[in-house]
């Protein structure tokens, strides 16, 4: 049987996307560069703050809550993490200026986590009172398995102080079941992906396998039973048919969930758009 094309395409898409020298190269080069815009128009919000609060109220108008992320990562210059930071606290005051309702979303080692771990839990903690101040929840994204630890220390760091600051995790990663166990204990939404970096099969299932699928509906299901607050972050039907048909009273009864995607793109504004209005409360 021949392999999926589509399938093809994607896994060297995410290759390309995760090998920060073939990314500092491409963008390097303005014919390359062009190319990746051109390539990663469709994911983007814009390439300025302007341009990602602009496309929000075509979201609002269809229904939709927004997410805006200034998308980067592996930063290993303190200077160019503290100036990063800067452009996270300044999205904050502005969605406090603007009211809209939008969450932050980001990498640590945007901010320094690859840098230094304590200059990153500074820079985070400013980025935490920003959004407590402009009402935005902040999620922070998830990284390779050789910064899980550190993304969830620092995240428990922060639950101490903050009630906003949600986590994301892998379905694939064999260790979520007991990460989600953990975060079932802290304030913050959990945001549940499959997961679309390069790891091995020892630490985690295969990318459209039956494992993978069993693993994301079980995690799911548990922290929504649970009664937490929960980001189902899938476009896979199976699963959102899943959750429509089995969990909504869970759903309406104990969380406010929304559903969404985002790419990478070096220094753009991606804006997290979810598939469906979230449930409200009722």
């Amino acid at each position: 049987m021949n392999p999926d094309p589509a399938a093809q395409a994607a896994d060297v898409l995410r290759r390309m996307a995760l090998d920060e020298t073939l990314k500092e190269r491409t963008m390097a080069d303005p014919a390359s560069a062009a190319i990746a815009r051109r390539v990663a128009d469709r994911y983007i919000g814009g390439e300025t703050m302007d341009e990602a609060f602009g496309r929000l109220p075509a979201i609002f108008a269809r229904g939709h809550k927004g997410s805006i992320e200034y998308t980067g990562e592996s930063v290993r210059d303190a200077d160019v993490a503290n100036a990063e930071t800067d452009v996270f606290v300044e999205l904050a005051e502005r969605i406090g200026k603007t009211g809209v309702d939008s969450t932050v979303s980001f990498d640590l080692s945007h901010i320094g986590l690859v840098v230094d771990p304590e200059l990153c839990y500074r820079n985070v903690v400013r980025l935490a009172e920003a959004t407590e101040r402009a009402g935005a929840e902040l999620m922070i994204s998830a990284e390779g398995s050789d910064r899980t630890d550190l993304v969830l220390d620092i995240h428990g760091r922060l639950a101490e102080r903050f009630t906003h600051v949600g986590v994301t995790v892998q379905a694939r990663l064999h260790r979520t079941a007991q990460d989600i166990a953990t975060l079932l204990d802290r304030p913050g939404r959990i945001r549940l992906v499959k997961g679309a970096f390069l790891e091995p099969d020892s630490i985690a299932y295969p990318r459209g396998s039956a494992e993978l699928q069993d693993a994301y509906l079980t995690y799911a299901s548990k922290i929504v039973k649970a009664g937490h607050l929960v980001a189902i972050a899938t476009h896979d039907r199976d699963i959102l048919e899943h959750f429509e048909q089995n969990m909504v009273r869970h759903w309406l009864r104990n969380t406010s969930s929304s559903r969404c995607c985002s790419a990478w793109e070096p220094s753009n504004w991606t804006l997290c758009m979810p598939t469906v209005s979230p449930l409200a409360n009722t």
